[in-house]
């Protein structure tokens, strides 16, 4: 069942220094799920939510292809597999907009569009960003008027600016889209407040950026030497 937290407008009042993220770190192919828990700063969705909207969009799709009959057409559509989710759980773009408007009435839309183009020339006014390339999904998000990258597959978020500083919001965006990341504008002012911590999830889900759990993945170190542990005997 989907944590519930309460709903408010962000505003520039708000405590100056936060010490703990939400964090989701990388499960499977669920990037899309955390990339818009992360976004959001809570437990808001699980797989199985996005599972669910995947499923109401494929047979929205199917039904609309089959208005016009059993066509050629609507055969070789009915044969494919769901558009909106894989066997491994990577989620479309529709499932995520979907989500996004479900529940917050936030709305995903492509900066490449041209009503959004002058909205770029100062990104720092907008609250957050998704960004899509080769099926990997993460954001950035502005949290206590700093611009923080949350991507699961870093062990935590990564502060891009300081605190009232944006200068280096507009270079990582044209960092990115220059090297082919696709970016979206999260539009609409129903933000969520952050979770309160350990509520709804697992305590690890909370980090301090500034002291970052160590990546299991990295050997250990101990009194200056590097040593991998052995797997061997768990």
């Amino acid at each position: 069942r989907r944590a519930s937290f309460s709903l408010s407008p962000l505003s520039s009042s708000q405590p100056p220094r936060m010490v703990y993220l939400y964090h989701e770190r990388q499960e499977a192919a669920l990037c899309g799920q955390h990339c818009l828990n992360n976004l959001l700063q809570g437990p808001h969705f699980t797989a199985g939510d996005l599972a669910d909207i995947a499923t109401a969009l494929d047979q929205q799709e199917r039904k609309l292809m089959l208005e016009a009959g059993m066509t050629a057409e609507a055969r070789a559509f009915m044969s494919e597999d769901s558009s909106n989710v894989d066997a491994s759980g990577n989620f479309s773009i529709q499932v995520l907009s979907q989500a996004l408007q479900n529940v917050f009435g936030l709305a995903l839309e492509d900066s490449r569009r041209p009503e959004n183009r002058s909205l770029m020339q100062s990104p720092d006014a907008q609250t957050g960003f998704v960004l899509n390339r080769h099926s990997h999904w993460y954001c950035l998000r502005k949290l206590n008027n700093q611009w923080w990258s949350c991507n699961s597959t870093q062990m935590a978020p990564e502060r891009i600016t300081s605190s009232g500083n944006f200068s280096g919001l507009s270079s990582e965006l044209r960092n990115l889209a220059s090297d082919n990341w696709t970016v979206f504008i999260v539009k609409g002012d129903r933000w969520p407040q952050p979770a309160p911590r350990n509520q709804g999830a697992p305590p690890s889900n909370w980090v301090d950026p500034a002291s970052p759990p160590r990546d299991p993945n990295e050997p250990a170190e101990f009194s200056g030497a590097t040593t991998a542990c052995s797997a061997e005997g768990d």
